[in-house]
């Protein structure tokens, strides 16, 4: 099922990826992940955003600009901002908490298989027919409403049909073929000068949906801020060996 009208100003800010389940219909163990408080509301909201649309928002209010950035999370306080306004117009009257982006941890992989949405790939980003690699998880939201169900269709996997896989051949690391290749993958971008620090010629290489593929400033920053987080883990886990 399609969303309902409350949710189209979503998606001409940019989070044109969305799904609304009713928490009891959640497995059990995704229940007691989400929240303490869970029990408080009724519906889970799933946002995302899926092609170029949300980074035009975001340079257009100079909130983003290269390596510049105007708040620390910019595109966090964005969907944060917009879950407000729904909530403050469409869905005045209803409670919400947001609990991604935020400390608690989120299984948003997870709800995005369950969404439908979220597909494997080579080189370890989900896929789908409709947008390719070129989408992102952004927002969950507890809320107390009582709508229908529904999640936004982008269609199956094509990696399945994929015979050239030019993502394996294009990586830079050579890494997408061995058994531990996320680990790899992780390794070599923490490299020094790692050629992966803010670009992925793997998934460049995918030929999946290229006209919704990021700009080449929106891909760089998104794997930069990404490369940021790695480096907080490492640090995290040579802390915890000591």
């Amino acid at each position: 099922m399609t969303p309902p009208s409350h949710f189209a100003g979503l998606a001409d800010a940019g989070l044109n990826l969305q799904a609304l389940f009713n928490l009891r219909d959640l497995p059990v163990t995704l229940q007691s992940q989400l929240a303490e408080d869970a029990a408080d509301w009724s519906q889970l909201l799933l946002l995302g955003h899926a092609g170029p649309t949300l980074w035009h928002q975001l340079t257009d209010a100079g909130a983003v600009s290269g390596d510049a950035v105007a708040r620390a999370d910019p595109i966090d306080d964005y969907s944060r901002a917009q879950v407000a306004r729904l909530f403050n117009d469409e869905l005045a009257g209803h409670r919400y908490r947001i609990i991604y982006p935020g400390s608690e941890r989120v299984a948003l992989q997870q709800l995005g298989a369950l969404a439908g949405w979220h597909h494997s790939s080579p080189f370890r980003v989900g896929i789908s027919e409709r947008w390719g690699s070129w989408f992102a998880y952004r927002a969950v939201v507890l809320t107390d409403t009582g709508l229908h169900p529904f999640s936004t269709p982008v269609g199956g996997s094509p990696c399945s049909r994929c015979v050239e896989r030019p993502c394996i051949t294009s990586c830079s690391g050579q890494v997408l073929d061995r058994p531990d290749a996320t680990a790899a993958c992780i390794r070599f971008r923490l490299e020094h000068n790692s050629p992966c620090a803010g670009h992925c010629a793997a998934r460049w290489a995918c030929p999946v949906a290229v006209e919704e593929r990021y700009s080449a400033e929106q891909f760089h920053y998104h794997y930069r801020r990404s490369l940021q987080t790695l480096r907080c883990w490492a640090v995290q886990a040579d802390s915890i060996r000591k």
